[in-house]
């Protein structure tokens, strides 16, 4: 009885076993026999679509979607991925595809393909490194990453300045922009953020906002495939905001997924049918087999976590090598894991000689207690550390970071160090620069200030505040009509707030009663780097001075106008800086200007540039010009001045300084024209050189001549006898001629003259 019940018992068994495998086989024969469907996607763009390294199949969020349309529309999908869009698009149009899941909408795409009605819609942004210092940051004339056929491109090709590197791979662009090989990359939001997650480098990039536009996506299918889209049209009816939509979009994009997914829950059901079928067959069999399986499964996951270490090591040796600066890696010994080529570069040293030893070794001695202060605290507190050394020379800013392990222990450091070198040397010449400017600007003897465009003081040099009777700090955020004039609005006739209402610089004559005297003020325009009106440089220059100088000269101009008016010599004033204060009448006629042509002009350069022999004459050098500097009276015979038409003529000059309370104001020359004296004087000059020279010719025929008495011969100073007519010839200008003088006329003619008679 117990026999036949056993063999009951066993064959009821059997016969469940058999029929479980039965519906098992019909299961896979009626799937199998669905229609098949090739979608195309990335390999590489989490987490909307990725090669799941664990399993080697395709995943993401528009896998997921997929499979959902798939199993409505009776559709069996095999996943292949493409080496970017450009690739996927090629491939779909030569059919080697179907579908491509979830691909952004265009005008361009839309030529090219048919889209099921919208999934989803993301948005495409510029990412940069984190380092960039600039504040409003742009595209143009950068090098941009991209990946090759994306949606992104198409948004940004007509943008002429913008240089495109083109990539196959997110990761690839992702590490080349962290790598400072590109200035920027631009891709779904999504998408870069995964990627920078999973690589754990999310804080090394920045999102430059806001983004550039919102993509739409769908499924993309042939032109050709109407029937396709239509199936897919069909069975998207009612899914997008469904309650299986949302959480597959939680899934990918929100809270993370559980553990008993639907795929996991399937092949735990299968695994389970399996088991029990095994069990059936064979107990011993079965056992041996499961741990055959575990064995395996337990190598395979070794052999992929020393894969994913190893892609893990070279990918972190690849990021060190990347950074510019010095990097290492230290456990709590002190004994050095992975270091770059910098750092070992810096050392004298290779990587490979470096790995493995004490970093105590490499510090100095008596620097490494300290450092191990440093090290043990990273390690204690598990916050960063940050110091700077200072070796030979160079500036090194170092950065010590935690690195932490499963059970939050900190299991090793990480330092940066960053060479600060050229940067203190900058700040140097920066503060260097920044204090001679002071000093200029101090040692400026006029007022001068900085203002806003609220009128507040910005800065004030020493001669502003000592006006103010503040001292510089004190100065700055007081209003300049409040501290200078005493009011509680700008005056009128600030100059400042016309700069304001006009962005232009002017300058203004100002009476300040407070600062004691008369002022002119001028102020320049200050932009700052976007061009927009930040304030104004206002100088001040004391012209209390120079006005009453003006009023004397205005009063001394009327008096020698009364007195000079009919006086015959040329007569004219200047001031301190040489320029024409007066000319009277005399003064015009003879240098052919009138005093409305010189007056503020200066004189000198006009008709006293050249001395009487042509040389040039500066107005440095000007004798004239020193009577006001040293109070000395002036006179001169020696001077010549141009007259209008070019015309030099002597003149006899006499300048005298002018004085008002015991200061010299200026100064007055008269002048006149004595070409005429000139002349005689030279001709006087010329006639007494003659007469000298005649003189001299006569004197050679003074003194006692020897003279014969009969025959009238003379005798030289050598003895020698000389006919009277040959002698004088010789020693004078006279020339003889021959006649008879009346008395030997007589004497010896007496006939002829008797006849004459």
């Amino acid at each position: 009885m117990d026999m036949k019940h056993s063999l009951r018992h066993m064959s009821l068994r059997m016969a469940a076993s058999f029929v479980c495998i039965c519906l098992f086989y019909t299961a896979s024969a009626a799937f199998a026999a669905q229609d098949r469907v090739i979608a195309i996607i990335p390999p590489d763009a989490p987490p909307t679509y990725f090669l799941d390294e664990k399993t080697g199949h395709a995943a993401g969020f528009a896998v997921d979607v997929m499979d959902v349309l798939a199993a409505r529309s009776g559709l069996r999908v095999e996943y292949v991925f493409g080496k970017g869009w450009k690739d996927i698009i090629e491939k779909i149009e030569r059919g080697e595809a179907d579908i491509a899941p979830l691909m952004g909408i265009s005008e361009e795409r839309r030529k090219r393909f048919a889209f099921t009605s919208e999934i989803d819609q993301f948005p495409i942004a510029f990412f940069i490194h984190s380092n960039t210092k600039e504040k409003d940051w742009s595209p143009e004339n950068r090098t941009v990453g991209v990946i090759s056929g994306s949606i992104a491109h198409e948004k940004l090709k007509s943008r002429d300045k913008i240089k495109f590197m083109f990539y196959e791979s997110f990761e690839t662009g992702m590490h080349d922009l962290l790598a400072g090989k590109i200035d920027a990359f631009v891709c779904p939001v999504p998408i870069f953020l995964q990627l920078a997650q999973r690589s754990d480098i999310e804080d090394h990039f920045v999102m430059v906002a806001p983004p550039i536009d919102t993509i739409h996506r769908a499924i993309a299918v042939r032109k050709d495939n109407t029937e396709l889209l239509d199936r897919l049209n069909t069975a998207m009816k009612g899914f997008v905001g469904s309650e299986e939509y949302q959480h597959i979009y939680k899934k990918w994009y929100g809270a993370p997924s559980p553990f008993w997914t639907e795929g996991r829950i399937i092949a735990a059901g299968i695994a389970l049918i399996i088991l029990s079928v095994t069990i059936m067959a064979i107990w011993r069999y079965l056992s041996l087999m499961r741990l055959n399986r575990e064995l395996n499964s337990a190598l395979s996951a070794r052999e992929h976590a020393e894969m994913v270490l190893g892609e893990k090591e070279s990918m972190l040796l690849s990021f060190l090598n990347a950074v510019t600066e010095s990097a290492l890696l230290m456990d709590r010994d002190g004994r050095i894991l992975t270091a770059n080529e910098t750092l070992a570069a810096r050392l004298g040293k290779t990587a490979s000689d470096i790995i493995g030893r004490c970093v105590y070794d490499l510090i100095p001695p008596e620097l490494a207690a300290r450092r191990r202060e440093h090290f043990e605290k990273v390690f204690e507190t598990g916050n960063p550390v940050r110091f700077e050394d200072e070796r030979n020379g160079r500036f090194i800013d170092n950065s010590l970071y935690p690195v932490f392990g499963p059970d939050n222990k900190v299991l090793a450091v990480a330092i940066i160090g960053i060479d600060t070198t050229e940067r203190k040397n900058a700040e140097e010449k920066v503060r260097l620069a920044k204090e001679e400017w002071e000093r200029t600007f101090d040692a400026i003897a006029d007022p001068v200030m900085i203002l806003d465009t609220e009128f507040r003081i910005v800065r004030a040099n020493k001669a502003m505040s000592d006006a103010l009777d503040v001292t510089p700090d004190k100065a700055i955020g007081l209003t300049c009509y409040e501290s200078v004039h005493g009011t509680s609005k700008p005056p009128v006739s600030c100059p400042h707030a016309l700069l304001l209402a006009t962005g232009e610089a002017n300058t203004r004559e100002i009476y300040e009663q407070r600062m004691g005297g008369h002022f002119l003020v001028s102020v320049s325009p200050i932009f700052d780097a976007e061009g927009k009106l930040a304030g104004s440089i206002h100088a001040a220059r004391n012209i209390t001075e120079i006005k009453r100088a003006e009023e004397i000269l205005r009063k001394t101009e009327k008096k020698l106008r009364e007195i000079t008016s009919c006086q015959g010599e040329g007569l004219y004033v200047i001031d301190k800086d040489g320029l024409v204060a007066f000319m009277n009448p005399e003064a015009e006629r003879l240098l052919g200007w009138t005093e409305s042509e010189l007056k503020g002009k200066n004189i000198h350069d006009i008709i006293h540039s050249r001395r009487p022999d042509g040389s040039y004459l500066s107005f440095e050098d000007c004798p004239m010009r020193r009577v006001i500097q040293t109070g000395a009276r002036f006179e001169s015979r020696d001077e010549s001045f141009i007259s209008r038409d070019g015309r030099t003529f002597p003149v006899s000059i006499i300048t005298a300084p002018l004085y008002e309370d015991g200061t010299i104001v200026a100064s007055v020359t008269s002048f006149l024209d004595i070409s005429g004296q000139k002349k005689l004087e030279q001709e006087k000059e010329l006639l007494i050189v003659e007469l000298q020279k005649a003189l001299a010719e006569i004197k050679t025929l003074h003194g006692i001549l020897p003279i014969c008495s009969f025959c009238k011969k003379i005798k030289d100073d050598k003895g020698a006898w000389h006919q009277l007519e040959a002698y004088i010839s010789d020693r004078t200008d006279a020339a003889f001629s021959h006649g008879l003088c009346m008395d030997c006329a007589k004497k010896y003619y007496p006939e002829y003259i008797k006849k004459k008679q």
